[in-house]
């Protein structure tokens, strides 16, 4: 019996390591895959360059340009102090330094390259697509690769992802999900086998996970919910290896609140999307919107960088789509809870996308955008993590030779349908200017983007060398405003390119109007004194018109008037107040003459011209 155990057991060693070569090769092919169509996907995103937040975070974000010496500050303020200089208190709830440091630690290498960091971006979402493919073989669906590699591939190839590869500071989404799934896996492998070494690695990996978005807060729920179902520990042993993973997550935001406190109730449409909405059209219109994130994960019409006002109408409570997603959602929920507390992974995993998803709902919390494709990055993940173990138990039951082709061809032809999509998405954002007309084709009622084409166009027109081509220029600038206004009148940053439109053109009332309004909604604006000093040299420069108009007819009462007023728009004209003094000595008025001599001088001593008549008698 001895014997022949020792003749069979060698051959079951033998078979067993070619069985786990054959499952390495598999494994490895699968991860060269993710790789290259995480490639193949998101190349022609390296020629484009800086977009949207990329100023704020890295173009003008003077710790980020400090290099690896600017991390101390980095860590030590809101995200956007480097750029705005601005105190913690009136920025507020925007604190994720991690990604700022890994600009500051590339700086030095790629300058103002922005092709640098596109390659990272790539870089960095290649290596998410592997890493949530070997968390999902080895921790999730246990040994059962095809499954894994399927679920990793339909994520690489998503076609709601190009904002978030594309755009270098959306880097924040990447690592919050890279870092959660090293956390999660970390984790999971703790709880096999506890050591303080493995506490120690779960730990870190979720402050670097918590460092990267605020969102990944959840994992406070998340923990207990993997424990308990992955694991199968009960529910009390589960909150209790918790503890020290939900103690880190409190002392991060206790930490996130002292270094960018949580900003004052905001009641302007840009940052309370809902600021217009009448009773029951918020929540009616967050469940179109929850409806909304579930088609554009499968088959996106159109891709957007701003889903604001008023690209989204408001929705009321009677209406189809809202009634439907109601309806949908709850029958979800219901079931999300039902398994997650028989311990079923595909639950607990759409609980995971529901709990998600409607955190940056705002139905809670106010993140600012009603709808974002950024948004649903992280939550995508475990939407796909839940539906598709259930689509290949439905195929296993219906499968039949000839079918397995077919799901495969299923695969390839969407994969195919998403490449054309992102592909074509991609060269969108190259800068703000094509991303910001591209868009304009496909949500003409956004506030946001028709104010920003007008914005972009003045920003051009100063370099324009042909006057025809110029004032066309600013006539379709103005145009883009008339819009934005037609849609929310009260979006302050449009005021002010919309003033030096008719700045340009001379207009003296309407740039007045609009830098008044601009005012009226922004009266920290760092551009009020110039836009005072403007407006001034502006109305003084057409009294000198009208004045030699009037030059002609000799009436000194007249052109005395007229000088009066311009040095009443423009007080503080030095050359108007000597102009002014020198016309009161042509008509004999000595005493007056004197008072504006001295009013030019007081303003400005190094007029010698008025030194001198001021010395006469």
């Amino acid at each position: 019996m001895k014997a022949r155990n020792k003749g069979v057991d060698p051959a079951r060693k033998d078979g067993g390591k070619e069985i786990l070569a054959g499952k390495s090769r598999v494994t490895l092919m699968h991860k060269v895959v993710l790789v290259l169509m995480a490639v193949l996907f998101y190349y022609n995103t390296i020629p484009n360059e800086f977009a949207l937040d990329d100023v704020m975070v890295l173009t003008e974000n003077k710790f980020v340009q400090a290099g690896p010496t600017g991390i101390p500050d980095i860590l030590s303020h809101d995200s956007f102090y480097g750029a705005t200089g601005k105190p913690a208190k009136q920025l507020g709830w925007r604190y994720r330094p991690l990604s700022l440091v890994s600009y500051a630690i590339e700086y030095p290498f790629f300058k103002r390259s922005w092709s640098g960091y596109h390659f990272m971006n790539l870089v960095y979402y290649a290596l998410l697509c592997v890493v949530i493919y070997t968390f999902l073989y080895k921790r999730i669906f246990k040994g059962d690769t095809g499954l894994a590699f399927v679920i990793a591939l339909l994520f690489t190839v998503s076609p709601v992802h190009p904002e978030v590869v594309a755009n270098i500071k959306s880097r924040d989404e990447i690592f919050a999900l890279l870092f959660l799934i090293l956390y999660f896996s970390s984790l999971l492998r703790y709880s096999e086998r506890p050591s303080g070494g493995g506490l120690f690695t779960a730990l870190v990996l979720l402050l670097l996970a918590l460092a990267s978005k605020e969102s990944n807060a959840l994992a406070i729920v998340f923990t207990p919910l993997l424990l308990m179902v992955v694991r199968g520990t009960g529910f009390v042993e589960s909150a209790r290896r918790s503890i020290p993973f939900a103690t880190m997550v409190l002392l991060y935001i206790g930490l996130r609140i002292w270094i960018s406190p949580v900003p004052e109730q905001q009641t302007d449409l840009m940052n309370d999307p809902y600021a217009l909405a009448g009773p029951g059209q918020k929540p009616a219109t967050i469940l179109f919107i929850l409806l909304k994130y579930l088609q554009l994960m499968t088959f996106p019409d159109q891709l957007t960088f701003d889903y604001g006002y008023n690209h989204i109408p408001y929705r009321n409570a009677g209406d189809i789509p809202v009634v439907f997603s109601a309806l949908l959602h709850l029958i979800v929920l219901v079931w999300a809870l039902y398994g997650t507390i028989r311990k079923s992974i595909p639950a607990m995993l759409m609980l995971f996308y529901l709990m998600g998803i409607f955190l940056l709902s705002n139905a809670l919390l106010m993140v600012g955008p009603p709808l974002a494709e950024r948004f649903l990055f992280t939550p995508g993940l475990f939407f796909l993590m839940a539906v598709v173990p259930g689509l290949k138990r439905v195929f296993n039951r219906i499968s039949s030779t000839a079918f397995r082709p077919a799901v495969v061809a299923s695969i390839a032809a969407y994969a195919l349908f998403s490449f054309s999509v992102v592909h074509a998405r991609n060269p969108e954002w190259k800068n703000n200017r094509t991303l910001y007309f591209a868009d304009l084709e496909k949500a003409p009622q956004s506030i946001r983007i028709q104010a920003f084409c007008g914005m972009t166009i003045v920003s051009e027109v100063d370099a324009m060398t042909d006057s025809t081509e110029r004032i066309r220029a600013i006539r379709t600038a103005i145009d883009h405003f008339e819009k934005a206004w037609s849609i929310y009148p009260d979006y302050a940053p449009m005021y002010q390119d919309w003033g030096g439109c008719y700045y340009r053109l001379g207009k003296i009332d309407s740039t007045e109007w609009a830098w008044n309004r601009h005012k009226a909604l922004r009266p920290d604006s760092r551009y009020i004194p110039f836009n005072v000093e403007s407006l001034a040299q502006m109305k003084y420069n057409a009294c000198v018109e009208e004045y030699h108009r009037a030059k002609a007819r000799m009436n000194f009462s007249e052109l005395l008037d007229i000088q009066r007023r311009a040095v009443g728009h423009y007080p503080t004209f030095a050359p108007g107040w000597l102009f002014l003094g020198k016309l009161y000595l042509t008509v004999g008025l000595q005493d007056s003459a004197r008072l504006a001599f001295e009013q030019c001088l007081t303003l400005d001593s190094t007029q010698v011209e008025a030194t001198q008549l001021l010395g006469k008698p």
